[in-house]
């Protein structure tokens, strides 16, 4: 089984179930189901996607393997910046005559 979406427009809902994929953006929804077919809907007022389980389980893993990846950055590397300018208290560019 695949991924659900529901659009209300208009106060109207179109249902799409065993969605292959969506894309939502300037305005619009594209949904793709498992057949190769898209329908493009401008201008939805709601949109939900209801995962099945197995989206729901990898968005769970993926989302776990991002944190912990996160957790494994080491700590920012101050070494060698002795000579490191600070940018907050710089002079203004000289104007450039002719533009």
């Amino acid at each position: 089984m695949g991924n659900t979406v529901v659009v209300n427009k208009n106060g109207g809902e179109e249902i799409f179930t065993d969605v292959l994929g969506h894309q939502i953006g300037n305005g619009a929804i594209q949904v793709l189901a498992r057949d190769g077919n898209q329908r493009i809907i401008f201008a939805p007022d709601d949109v939900t996607i209801q995962l099945d389980d197995e989206a729901s389980a990898k968005f769970t893993d993926d989302l776990v393997a991002m944190e912990t990846k996160a957790e494994e950055v080491p700590e920012e590397n101050t070494e060698g910046t002795d000579n490191v300018v600070s940018m907050d208290n710089r002079e203004p560019a000289p104007a450039v005559k002719g533009h």
